[in-house]
């Protein structure tokens, strides 16, 4: 009886070893799958898994893949995404055309990264042609993303949270996390003005008796 019940133990076994077997061969094939070429992007078509289709990338957008990618930013036209990607030697900006390979933003200042919550540190603006960015300074500049040329629109505390106007002659943004600032870029000269701000930052609050 007892030599039965240590064979029936031992292809229990066998049968326990030759499973996890499978599974390791089974999972090492899923990630060769997943990881595809290098240089390539793997995009998964239809619900198939076994059906991919590998879209050459250029050399600095495979160099971007392997970074850490920060949240991407749609244009106003659909045209456009904007992304940032961050490494040990500091944070760069993508833009990337919808139609065409990825191309880098031509600007001398990287992208902080965002601990401000969706708003970012980089967004389009309403025209599509520019980007809104936020430098290693914590300035607010405007990047021209034909001549690649930038003006700053503010400089003198963190900047967050852009947000332009409709009509892409305003830009309000949060200073400080403590002050809410407006400023008219449609003009040659910029114009800032405050519109609120933490208590004991507002002029004329708490407002007199």
């Amino acid at each position: 009886m007892s030599t039965h019940y240590g064979a029936g133990v031992r292809m229990l076994k066998r049968a326990r070893r030759l499973s996890q077997t499978r599974q390791i061969r089974q999972d090492r094939q899923e990630r060769q799958e997943r990881q595809g070429d290098q240089g390539c992007l793997i995009i998964k078509l239809g619900l198939d898994m076994t059906d991919f289709a590998k879209v050459p990338m250029s050399a600095e957008a495979a160099a971007a893949a392997s970074l850490s990618l920060g949240p991407p930013k749609l244009s106003a036209d659909g045209s456009k995404v904007c992304y940032s990607a961050s490494s040990s030697r500091g944070n760069v900006l993508f833009v990337s055309s919808v139609d065409s390979p990825l191309e880098r933003v031509a600007t001398p200042f990287s992208v902080r990264s965002g601990y401000f919550g969706f708003g970012g540190y980089y967004s389009f603006s309403v025209d599509s042609t520019s980007v809104f960015v936020v430098d290693s300074g914590g300035d607010l500049n405007l990047v021209d993303l034909a001549s690649g040329s930038s003006c700053v629109i503010y400089s003198g505390g963190e900047v967050s949270d852009v947000a332009p106007s409709p009509d892409g002659s305003k830009v309000a943004f949060v200073v400080d996390q403590a002050l809410v600032l407006l400023a008219d870029i449609e003009g040659d000269e910029v114009d800032v003005s405050l519109i609120a701000g933490a208590p004991h930052q507002t002029p004329g609050y708490p407002p007199a008796d």
